[in-house]
């Protein structure tokens, strides 16, 4: 009769044959990763803007939230934009406090825009808004935005967004601008990697070996495995 625990165990030591030389290459990489970032422009975002439901151009989808500045749009993605408008549009008494992090109380000194590829006009900007305040319907307010209490007093909300940006179009004009603009920093982050050769060199020389120790291992289980079952059928 046919046993289907031993033909698990079977299954489930095919799929974990290349443990070992998979473990040796995780464990020891042959390459190492460096991140830098490097402001490549500065702006000033004067106001805000929200794309109509009904838009139809491709570079402005319909509930976009655009971040106009004296060269550039930046346009976030509908999804990212939701929760910012409620929050730009609520009635508070100041202005928020941008900081790195939630955790965090540094202000930033400018709205980060980070550009992951020179080619490309896609952006990521990561932030934290911060807000103090002692009164009870401003807490209220912020509270129903999904703002977070720290231990500090401060209402935080953390800022992951993904956008596009383009140039300023030239015939465009805003009917409102900020009395206090807000400044941008746009980064461009890259990433290098760079080639270890003595620890490539390593872990071929180790690799046939490991792969040897992976074949005999557990095929021998395997086989320990299809022989109880065998035993099995005959002695039943």
């Amino acid at each position: 009769m046919f046993n289907k625990t031993r033909l698990s165990l079977i299954l489930g030591a095919s799929l974990i044959l290349p443990s070992c030389t998979l473990m040796l290459w995780e464990r020891d990489k042959p390459y190492s990763t460096y991140y830098s970032t490097q402001v490549v422009a500065e702006d000033q975002i004067h106001s805000f803007a929200v794309v109509k439901s009904g838009h139809q151009q491709a570079e402005l989808p319909a509930g976009s939230l655009i971040m106009m500045s004296g060269q550039h749009w930046f346009v976030l993605e509908p999804q990212d934009s939701q929760d910012l408008i409620k929050i730009l549009s609520a009635k508070l008494n100041k202005a928020f406090d941008l900081t790195y992090s939630c955790s965090s109380d540094t202000r930033l000194q400018a709205l980060p825009v980070t550009l992951h590829d020179a080619k490309s006009n896609q952006f990521t900007s990561d932030f934290c808004l911060s807000y103090q305040t002692s009164k009870a319907q401003e807490k209220a307010t912020l509270k129903n935005l999904g703002f977070k209490l720290e231990k500090d007093g401060r209402y935080t909300y953390e800022v992951a967004a993904k956008g596009r940006y383009y140039a300023t179009p030239q015939a465009f004009k805003a009917d409102y601008k900020f009395e206090t603009r807000v400044p941008v920093k746009i980064s461009l982050s890259t990433r290098t990697t760079k080639l270890d050769g003595d620890t490539l060199a390593e872990n071929l020389f180790l690799t046939p070996l490991t792969l040897a120790t992976d074949l005999i291992i557990l095929p021998l289980g395997a086989v320990g495995a299809l022989g109880g079952l065998i035993i099995d059928g005959i002695s039943k």
